[in-house]
């Protein structure tokens, strides 16, 4: 008979299992690459490990940074004795969400004085991302969404979820490592009318590749022919260049082309408020009636999402912006932060040249704004974050923002060596990349030569390094006889290289003067050079003699010199010199024709 304990036991086994979670269907999700590489940095214990993942901006101390004039409006508002912490209104803080729309728009604009436009509070550039998206499906639900390849890691995401088919327009050029121009304007073109294309008003996130206000034109143009409606997400103005109107231009000119269209706007970067998650959908209209049913319409999705957004943060950027002190003040402290990442473009750009690292840099200092594409590889940005504890996003995508003087040539070191580690080079299959030997000095002199092919111009260096891979097979020996009547007279100041072995050679009575550097000599060979007054290098101190080969005379054995080759082909064959296989010499181990071993002879 069972126990008690055994009893409930069985009875609790049996209603969990007559009782499933409605949760079991879920799957557990990753987290998001972002913040995955944030917990990593953070969970790293190396001192000199740099995160240039996140895109939060940081001081030349590396160390985030208050805005000053933030920091002052922040101290004014909490000593404001009326200051209370009542409800906004559902489409927020009217003096914040004007002053948004006159910033992105520009207060002369046509828009804006004609009453022709709806601004609404969001939670940052996310939410008035996902809040406009939300509008747009009611309006056009079954039109396609066209974001940028690449974008930023939240635009699929939000457009998927609000019940859109996305698609995309190829954006970087890999290869000149800038702006794919032609092949965005060609999917504009082709793409079915009336499609929504997500634009990045400045500072592209991820590639910092911008196109030219005469670029924009023809975009402006073939959106206006295809009746397309643009979607701008401007996270970064004033933040990019340093200019409010400059970051604005292709908004503006959108408006003055007689565009309708939505702009999310952050305060994230160019304010500092990460945290405080302040932002504004502006929506441009045709006329002053549409703008205001839009207004509705989004204050009816705000109700039914935050119901009202935070104040804080709205209340910090609306004194900045109403007070022309105050916007003053702010202007300089966005022109601190875009020149100090501007300075680190051009650090980073310097030390990559000084260190001659392969390629073409340039487009370090061409983008713009906080995101720098590299063009690194994800094997490369893998051994980078191992060796050198540099954290970025596998697409090598970098913050300049995490960049500072104190470790900007830490990191252009470890690009430079992570172009020769983690760079996966085009071989033939039957081209060795590395030696198979597992000896530790062969794989150290590879890794020594490898250095000096890169760094050098000298065909001599790549020569041996191909060599070194090799197989002994295909580094057959050289006798030292066959060195004296390569070279001959012309040894004196000269080394000779051989990449294999030198091995005696008797027939060579005197052996003269001579300075070799092979992988091996053999003893017998060794001392008579020695005796001769000449000398024997290894490949190392070969290297820091001769970096680039100067005064080396570079020498291989004849492949056809082994014995096996005596035996290639068929003994017997018309022109075939091919030696046939014996078991020894000697007449008793002879085969002929007839002798068996039961009639006394042996084979």
């Amino acid at each position: 008979m069972s126990s008690p304990e055994e009893r409930t036991r069985a009875i609790s086994q049996h209603l969990n299992a007559s009782s499933a979670s409605i949760f079991n269907t879920l799957e557990n999700l990753p987290l998001d690459p972002i913040f995955a590489l944030s917990a990593a940095y953070a969970a790293d214990p190396d001192p000199l490990k740099i995160n240039l993942g996140i895109g939060a901006y940081r001081d030349n101390d590396g160390k985030p940074w208050v805005l000053p004039v933030v920091r002052k409006v922040k101290e004014r508002l909490l000593s404001d004795p009326a200051l209370n912490h009542e409800y906004l209104a559902i489409d927020g803080l009217r003096s914040f969400t004007d002053a948004s729309a006159k910033m992105i728009l520009g207060s002369d604009s046509a828009a804006i004085k004609e009453n022709r436009f709806a601004g609404v509070q969001a939670i940052s550039g996310t939410g008035a991302v996902r809040l406009g998206a939300d509008l747009l499906h009611k309006i056009k639900p079954n039109a396609s969404v066209y974001v940028s390849s690449p974008t930023w890691g939240n635009h699929i995401s939000i457009f998927e979820d609000a019940g859109f088919g996305v698609k995309t327009y190829k954006y970087w050029d890999a290869t000149a490592r800038g702006l794919a121009f032609a092949e965005f304007i060609n999917v504009l073109k082709t793409a079915e009318s009336g499609s929504i294309f997500v634009l990045h008003a400045c500072a592209h996130n991820p590639t910092g590749v911008d196109p030219t206000q005469e670029q924009w034109q023809q975009i402006a143009a073939v959106i206006k022919e295809k009746g397309h409606f643009p979607f701008f997400d401007c996270a970064y103005q004033g933040f990019a260049s340093g200019s409010l109107a400059k970051d604005a231009w292709a908004v503006r000119y959108f408006v003055e082309a007689g565009f309708e269209l939505f702009v999310a706007q952050s305060y994230s970067k160019n304010f500092g408020l990460y945290s405080e998650r302040c932002g504004c959908l502006t929506v441009v209209t045709a006329t002053e009636q549409q703008a205001v049913i839009v207004r509705s319409q989004l204050c009816r999705i705000n109700r039914a999402s935050i119901s009202n957004p935070p104040a804080f943060g709205a209340r910090i950027v609306s004194v900045v912006l109403n007070d022309p002190v105050l916007f003053a003040e702010w202007e300089e402290n966005l022109k601190t932060m875009a020149n100090r990442i501007i300075k680190m473009r051009g650090e980073c750009l310097r030390h990559l040249i000084e260190l001659k690292t392969p390629g073409s840099w340039t487009h370090i200092s061409s983008q713009i704004g906080m995101f720098s594409f590299t063009g690194l590889t994800v094997a490369q940005v893998k051994v980078i974050k191992e060796k050198f504890h540099v954290y970025m996003t596998d697409n090598g995508r970098i913050s300049m923002a995490g960049l500072n003087e104190g470790n900007v040539k830490r990191f252009a070191e470890a690009v430079d060596w992570g172009i020769d580690t983690g760079k996966k080079h085009h071989v033939k299959k039957n081209q060795r990349s590395a030696p198979r030997s597992k000896d530790i000095y062969l794989h150290l002199l590879v890794k020594l030569y490898r250095f000096l092919a890169r760094r050098t111009d000298a065909k001599f260096n790549k020569v041996v390094l191909k060599r070194l891979f090799m197989s002994q097979i295909n580094r057959p020996p050289l006798a030292i006889s066959r060195i004296v009547h390569y070279v001959g007279g012309k040894a004196e100041g000269k080394t000779v290289v051989v990449v294999g072995t030198v091995t005696d050679d008797l027939r060579l009575l005197d052996v003269p003067k001579i300075s070799i550097a092979a992988l091996r000599v053999t003893d017998s060979a060794r001392s008579r050079i020695l005796a001769a007054g000449g000398e024997v290098l290894t490949f190392d101190q070969l290297a820091l003699r001769a970096p680039t080969g100067k005064n080396c005379i570079l020498l291989r054995g004849r492949k056809s010199a082994r014995e096996a080759v005596k035996h290639f082909g068929a003994a017997g064959v018309p022109k075939s010199h091919a030696k046939p296989y014996v078991r020894s010499k000697g007449r008793k181990f002879e085969k002929a024709r007839g002798r068996r071993s039961s009639r006394g002879y042996k084979n």
